[in-house]
């Protein structure tokens, strides 16, 4: 269980056993960091109205895209929103980071668990913001785990998708080839 304890004028966030401290506050929000091992058999009921947990993982959730999640309550449910934010220039993949984003968010509407609240291509620093509402009650870490498996699936496609409306038009083949 997740919950929002009060110190003296300090706010604490208790996550099943351990304790973290308030990063942030924002509007009345309060943004807390964890890792995905503190969520292991960490129920979300009763998530905190006012708290945004920020998630990270060494792995990146197993997707190499997306470094962080945050997690918040949201019109009655909890958010779990995955984010990638990338600068162009260290960009190494085959096809634009750009045009890598905009297929991302062409296959989003193959999955529909999940919904594109935020994306950003016109700056150097690029990224994409992919949520999925899950259910009070669930465990956040196999939720995590599960919506990090089918983001692997829709980066796959994506890449699929690139190559295949570009890979006709290019002069020479990539160098890199897409497992299917």
């Amino acid at each position: 269980m997740i919950s929002l304890k009060k110190d003296k004028n300090n706010y604490r966030v208790t996550i099943g056993e351990k304790e973290f401290k308030i990063e942030d506050a924002c509007d009345g929000r309060m943004f807390a960091e964890c890792d995905v091992e503190d969520l292991c058999g960490v129920s979300a009921a009763s998530f905190p109205r006012n708290l945004t947990l920020r998630v990270n993982s060494i792995d990146r959730f197993g997707t190499i895209f997306f470094d962080t999640a945050e997690i918040s309550a949201y019109k009655g449910k909890i958010r779990l929103e995955f984010i990638a934010h990338l600068y162009n220039k260290y960009w190494e993949g085959y096809f634009g980071l750009s045009n890598f984003i905009m297929a991302i968010n062409q296959q989003v509407q193959c999955f529909p668990a999940f919904k594109v609240t935020d994306m950003e291509i016109d700056d150097p620093w690029k990224g994409i913001i992919i949520c999925k509402d899950i259910p009070s009650g669930t465990r956040f870490d196999n939720e995590i785990q599960n919506a990090a498996s089918d983001l692997k699936q829709l980066i796959k496609y994506s890449e699929i998708a690139l190559y295949r409306n570009f890979g006709k038009t290019l002069k020479i083949k990539p160098k890199r080839r897409i497992k299917k």
